[in-house]
């Protein structure tokens, strides 16, 4: 959970995912974190764009087209 912390806090969305993937049984098996985990996908999600805007880097190279797929299957399976 700290490295999931870490990640969020760090605005590393692909170290977020990955360890959100590895570890999504236990972390959706907090009910206080997955009552709040769209709100803390949208806010990396939110992060990651903003400091790509920042850099003059699109949205589309963030991440490549799987881990877009993967983003949307993990908002749809993890909604309470």
């Amino acid at each position: 959970m700290v490295s999931l912390v870490e990640a969020y806090q760090g605005g590393a969305i692909r170290d977020f995912e990955r360890i959100l993937r590895t570890h999504r049984a236990a972390i959706m098996g907090d009910t206080f974190i997955s009552q709040y985990m769209q709100d803390l996908l949208a806010n990396i999600r939110t992060q990651a764009g903003a400091a790509a805007a920042a850099q003059g880097v699109g949205g589309a190279g963030l991440v490549s087209g799987g881990a877009r797929r993967a983003w949307a299957g993990l908002s749809v399976r993890m909604t309470p």
